[in-house]
């Protein structure tokens, strides 16, 4: 039987924003900056796109993505998968013919390149990526700690720990964007190191500046998490441990609960550090690439 099926734009976001936490079957997600709790208003300010997918006539999965700097990235993305999903991705004809449905209606009105992102539990996303021979591109753990008391703060002789200056944001813009290969502007740092609900510590030897750490409090008043980098040649000295101690004491402060760390699958160190402050894994995400979306379905 011929597969009657189509991706359809649509404004309604907070529809949208109910099949994201119906989808995510009450996992921990991260959706646009957002852990657990999206609502419609955050992603009419995120100015996101939405689409949704009817199999004949049937409501039957959804998409959001928004651009971001030179990406545009597919966030979410849900559906039907009717192959195997294990240690290897089975496509079968109707999976394959899903996956052109989409090539040649949401995914041929994007701006490219394109992340496409799927938590390791989405089959319908890896079934995409596999149908359309997306490459690898990187992955995101998304870990949470419960904070049942402050931790005790080791002292240093090497280096200190101070709040944020003005002037500091153009040394994280910079750091940030050589750690994580991600652009925010000096000016967006600036405003989110002094915004009211978050707390900035630097670490600094002398006049140099080593690394920071950016511990918010979310608008969920029990949740919190934070952006923290140390310039390469300052790393393993001690610094991380001690900016990420004093980042969560100030979150602990506030009456945070519940902080979550997300972090590059790729990444030993950053592994090796939050496992050590009792950080526990719970979602992990793959994002694929596309270069230059394929024409007639000719990949598949």
């Amino acid at each position: 039987m011929k597969l009657v099926a189509s991706w359809l734009e649509s404004d309604n976001l907070a529809l949208v924003a109910n099949l994201c936490r119906t989808w995510n079957r009450g996992k921990l997600y991260e959706i646009l900056g957002e852990y657990a709790g999206l609502r419609f208003s955050h992603l009419e300010e995120k100015k996101v796109r939405c689409w949704l997918y009817f199999e004949n006539e049937i409501l039957s999965g959804f998409s959001l993505c928004k651009q971001m700097g030179d990406f545009t990235v597919i966030e979410e993305i849900w559906g039907p998968f009717n192959g195997r999903f294990g240690d290897q991705v089975t496509l079968l004809d109707v999976d394959r013919e899903r996956a052109r449905i989409f090539q040649n209606s949401a995914l041929s009105s994007l701006n490219q390149p394109i992340l496409l992102r799927g938590a390791t539990d989405n089959c319908f996303a890896h079934g995409l990526a596999r149908a359309l021979c997306l490459p690898w591109f990187n992955g995101v753990v998304i870990a949470s700690k419960e904070m049942v008391r402050k931790i005790e703060l080791k002292p240093s002789q090497d280096f200190s720990l101070r709040g944020f200056r003005k002037g500091d944001e153009i040394f994280f813009s910079t750091l940030h964007g050589s750690s994580f290969a991600e652009t925010i502007s000096a000016k967006d740092f600036r405003l989110w190191a002094t915004a009211p609900n978050v707390n900035t510590f630097v670490a600094v030897k002398g006049a140099r500046r080593l690394g920071f750490i950016i511990a918010e409090k979310r608008r969920s008043n029990l949740l919190g998490d934070f952006n923290m980098a140390v310039k390469p040649e300052y790393q393993s000295k001690g610094i991380g441990s001690a900016l990420l101690s004093v980042g969560l004491n100030s979150l602990y402060e506030r009456g945070v609960k519940t902080i979550i760390a997300d972090y590059r699958t790729l990444n030993p160190l950053t592994h090796r550090i939050y496992s050590k402050y009792g950080f526990q894994p719970k979602r992990t995400y793959n994002y694929f690439k596309l270069h230059r979306a394929p024409v007639n379905g000719t990949s598949l």
